[in-house]
């Protein structure tokens, strides 16, 4: 178990607390070590403390790195502020020896001393970048399948970049990729990269804070996303106490804000009241009941497929143009059906006609680049149709001669006699009827 000092910051503890506790479980389960000091202060919040005096700002800082460093671990946070406070006041400090030696002058009286040896990470920078999305994906164990989610990373987790050095500032991937990890789709949206406007409601401009949180909202409703995940608590507190209130008002959106350690914690395993999804303002009942739903869907079709194959083969579409049946028959097409098993009730599917209209002619076998081919769906939906009595009205009567024949069909004496041919030979069906049996 390797271990962090946890800077929790101000807002999660005194407002936000299940999304410390998410953050306790899903490390504790990773066999993260989270370690708590006594000692630290406000970061300090830049847009405040700055604004009194930089070296207010910076000694405030320094001094809640010195306190972490006595412990000789690297510093963990989840909240963008402090993370952009303390990377940065340690930037600062590595490219200005004059002001770190004054700084250090003043942490000696109280028996302190900063000496930048240690790293200060975001959350997501440590499942990122130590851990890494293939490992998160491992502990997932129930996937956010057919869950659309609207990433918001914020503006103090990648800018300034030449300071925080974690992601592109304008073109971001990394929380992507790790709700990707989870079996999420990370929405592509315009606003992604807007300011929620927390910054404009903190100074008392509500109003015209709102008025960006508008756009990103009035986007993703359109995009039908099931949630906004953030990690910044000031963004969180805008998405979901700010959207409350609007609501409140008449201006409803619905669409909840689900931190991405509480998305993590979900995909673990755990319980939503295990860490108290139920304290959020937007009610998150939807999204828990849509997952739960999809995740059944998933599971049923994990029996019959691989999932993961299939959603290549939908992606790919390469034979589409060359199906038989899809080219003949107006109204229908089978990469059409094969989107249907990742978003479908699995049961209701195999009750379909249109299953059968697959010929298994192995035309999209044979020129898949993958080596997959559609076939190979319609065959499992099929057998799985078969062994529950959903087959075809004629399929089944054809099933059923088999079953009792060991055979299609008996041979025609009389036409056998009209052509002069001898009686066909005799059948091994009993034979067959025990071996079946046995």
């Amino acid at each position: 178990m390797k271990s962090y000092v946890f800077f929790w910051g101000c807002t999660i503890p005194a407002r936000f607390a299940f999304q410390e506790k998410a953050a306790r479980l899903v490390a504790e389960r990773m066999e993260i070590g989270v370690v708590d000091v006594d000692g630290f202060t406000c970061c300090p919040e830049k847009e405040l403390v700055k604004n009194m005096g930089e070296d207010l700002w910076l000694l405030t800082a320094a001094r809640n790195l010195a306190v972490a460093e006595s412990t000789g671990l690297d510093l963990v946070t989840p909240c963008n502020g402090c993370y952009g406070t303390l990377k940065g006041a340690k930037a600062e400090l590595h490219a200005n020896p004059r002001k770190k030696a004054e700084i250090n002058e003043q942490l000696a009286t109280i028996g302190l001393k900063y000496e930048g040896k240690y790293k200060v990470m975001h959350l997501l920078e440590l499942f990122h970048d130590e851990l890494g999305p293939a490992k998160i994906a491992t502990y997932v164990k129930k996937p956010l399948k057919g869950m659309k989610i609207g990433v918001h990373y914020g503006c103090h987790m990648m800018r300034p970049a030449k300071v925080l050095n974690f992601d592109d500032p304008i073109k971001p991937v990394k929380f992507d990729a790790l709700v990707t990890a989870l079996g999420a789709k990370s929405l592509k949206y315009e606003t992604k990269m807007l300011c929620c406007g927390g910054g404009l409601s903190n100074v008392g401009n509500v109003e015209e804070g709102n008025t960006l949180m508008r756009r990103k909202l009035q986007e993703l409703k359109s995009l039908d996303a099931d949630a906004i995940t953030t990690v910044c608590p000031s963004c969180y507190s805008q998405y979901d106490v700010q959207q409350f209130m609007m609501a409140k008002g008449g201006e409803k959106y619905g669409i909840p804000v689900i931190s991405y350690q509480e998305l993590l914690a979900l995909s673990m395993g755990f319980g939503p009241e295990e860490f108290g999804m139920d304290m959020h303002k937007i009610d998150t009942s939807a999204f828990v009941e849509k997952w739960d739903k999809n995740l059944g869907r998933h599971l049923r079709a994990k029996e019959l497929f691989d999932v993961a194959s299939v959603e290549r083969c939908v992606a790919c579409a390469a034979c589409v143009n060359d199906c038989p049946v899809t080219l003949s028959l107006e109204g229908v097409n089978l990469h059409d059906m094969m989107k249907r098993v990742l978003t479908e009730d699995i049961d209701e599917l195999i009750k379909s006609p249109d299953i059968w209209r697959c010929v298994e002619c192995h035309t999209c076998q044979e020129l898949c680049p993958q080596c997959y081919g559609m076939e190979k769906v319609f065959t499992k939906l099929k057998q799985a149709a078969i062994g529950e009595g959903c087959a075809q009205h004629v399929t089944q009567k054809a099933i059923d001669m088999f079953n009792k024949t060991g055979r299609l069909g008996e041979p025609s004496k009389s036409q056998r006699k009209k052509l002069g041919l001898s009686d066909a030979p005799k059948t091994g069906t009993e034979d067959w009827k025990k071996l079946v049996k046995k």
